[in-house]
């Protein structure tokens, strides 16, 4: 299909397409911003009544538009609306949320302008890697492909996770898996590391990894899950990995959810400051190892974190086990997809 079509952007989709509506359904154009004109070519295939199009000229650019400062901006699949300015991408945001409550008949004119954390400020990442001819690449996947972006540099993450993966190539093209993913938190401790293969390590894996450790000082932990068996194994560490959430200091476990920013997770404890300081009972839902919860200050005498993940449950009542002064803790394991908290269970 050759033909090239003179289109009007309506908006910009929830994962970042420019949206064209028309009479044969939408048309998803990548790379194209909401009010712009410009020259595109459908691509083969439908999935429904939609079709995608490669954007081939921008005949009108919209005011919003800017240069993308990232050098792997279009092939890196991860930011995807680099090309729009941060104000307006702040302004996305909200009215995506606005949708998502009004949708569900609340009022979205709740929603508050979008926190936007500074670059440099990710502290987790989850790259892909493979190994290609004599080399391995380390990186983020292209828009809809399995194909790898080698990251040589990212302005979003922490400069201290961009810094080990020139060592942590070396040590992935040393193992018998030849693909996988694996995911960096920064920590107090160091960077934690969590590979993910289809296989268990073997003892040549074992082996080689503890060498490629010890020139990582970086590091404060490598564990290994196998997608095989859902198994997680803590290899190497230097010194467990703890975070601070209110009075508590607690270990998570290899690959443990954390906000992904700083910066955000601040935001998050204002708000939640300002609407639920001094409440007496707080009930946290989806709650990971209670960091939103765990930050009111002071604390409710009781509050009740939620959470499906197993890990993350065991986590925190590690943590709370000697008790917290002033509050009664409890830690909840529940699915709240399939069973959500009753209005009579949150009066309780």
């Amino acid at each position: 299909m050759n033909e090239t079509l003179d289109v009007r952007i309506d908006h910009v989709g929830s994962k970042g397409d420019g949206i064209v509506l028309g009479q044969d359904g939408r048309l998803f154009v990548e790379g194209a911003l909401a009010g712009e004109r410009a020259l595109v070519r459908p691509l083969a295939g439908r999935d429904g009544g939609d079709r995608r199009a490669v954007l081939v000229e921008i005949l009108e650019p919209s005011a919003e538009r800017v240069i993308p400062p990232c050098p792997h901006a279009g092939p890196c699949g991860a930011c995807r609306l680099q090309h729009l300015s941060l104000p307006a991408y702040g302004r996305f945001l909200e009215e995506k949320v606005k949708a998502a409550l009004h949708a569900r008949g609340l009022d979205p004119a709740l929603v508050r302008p979008a926190a936007l954390s500074p670059p440099a400020d990710r502290r987790r990442v989850r790259l892909a890697w493979q190994r290609e001819g004599s080399g391995t690449v380390l990186g983020t996947r292209m828009p809809r492909s399995h194909r790898i972006v080698d990251l040589a540099t990212c302005l979003v993450a922490r400069q201290e996770l961009m810094a080990v993966l020139p060592g942590l190539r070396r040590l992935l093209g040393r193992i018998a898996p030849a693909s996988g993913e694996v995911a960096l938190d920064l920590t107090e401790a160091g960077v934690d590391v969590l590979i993910i293969a289809t296989q268990s390590p073997s003892t040549s894996d074992r082996t080689r990894i503890a060498a490629a450790f010890a020139e990582l000082p970086s590091l404060c932990r490598i564990a290994w899950r196998s997608e095989k068996l859902r198994e997680v194994e803590v290899l190497l560490s230097r010194s467990e990995p703890i975070v601070q959430h209110g009075p508590l200091r607690l270990a998570p476990t290899p690959g443990a959810f954390r906000q992904a920013t700083a910066h955000g997770e601040a935001a998050m404890h204002v708000f939640l400051q300002e609407h639920l300081g001094g409440a007496r009972n707080v009930v946290d839902l989806f709650g990971g190892i209670g960091s939103l919860g765990l930050s009111l200050a002071p604390l409710p005498r009781r509050l009740q974190v939620v959470e499906g993940d197993l890990a993350a449950v065991d986590t925190l009542r590690r943590a709370i086990a000697g008790g917290v002064k002033g509050c009664h803790i409890t830690a909840l394991r529940r699915d709240l997809h399939k069973e959500p908290m009753t209005a009579r269970e949150l009066r309780e």
